[in-house]
This record gives C-alpha cells, structure tokens and sequence, in this order.
C-alpha cells in the first residue's frame, strides 16, 4: 500500500463486476489511496469505505475530498469513525443516496450481493 506515517493498510474487495477499499483510518487520504489501487489493479474504484481521516479538515480540505473522490469514479461511499462529523454530513450532502451511513454492525451489500 502507500507508504504513510503511521502506516496504513486497506482491505480489497473485487467481485466480477466491484472494486471496493476499505479502510482503517486512511492516514494518506482516500483521495490518494483510492487511485493508487485504481493504478496498481487497472481498474475502478466503485466503492470507498471505513475511515476517511478527516475529522480535523477544515470544508476547504472536505470538498477536495469529496471532489477528488467524484473525479475518480467512487460510485458509493461509506464514511465512518474518523471521517468525524461535519464530513460525514457533507458527503451525504453530496452524494444523496450513494452515500451510506457505516458503523459497528452496518451490513452492506457490495457488487452482485
């Protein structure tokens, strides 16, 4: 994966017709990890998920992730823990319903269920 300080992992998940990445915290920024895989596996990236490291960003710093993440192709995000508060409530803004809320016992259905 990316090197980052602290290091950080991402869990893949490719169905035949997804790609989703789940994160821990996302300390690089899922605006840098999402085109990474989408480098290292020539594909899209359909859905970003788990933390997304923003809860001290500031709207500037919010908006270029939601930005960034649209430019890329995310199709559907689920923002958790320490996206924190005000992101979370901007990506739903953002996203409408390609937006879902994730947390301790959220069950999603990724790629072909």
């Amino acid at each position: 994966m990316l090197a980052s300080e602290p290091p950080e992992h991402a869990l893949l998940i490719e169905s035949p017709t997804t790609v989703a990445v789940i994160s821990g915290c996302a300390h690089p920024g899922m605006d840098q990890i999402v085109p990474h895989v989408k480098h290292q596996m020539g594909k899209a990236v359909d859905w970003a998920i788990g933390g997304f490291h923003l809860m001290y960003a500031d709207s500037d710093g919010i908006q270029r992730t939601i930005r960034a993440l649209q430019a890329l192709g995310v199709h559907t995000v689920v923002p958790t823990h320490c996206t924190g508060d005000e992101a979370i409530a901007a990506f739903g803004r953002a996203r409408g319903a390609r937006c879902i809320a994730g947390g301790v016992g959220t069950e999603i259905v990724i790629g072909d269920g």
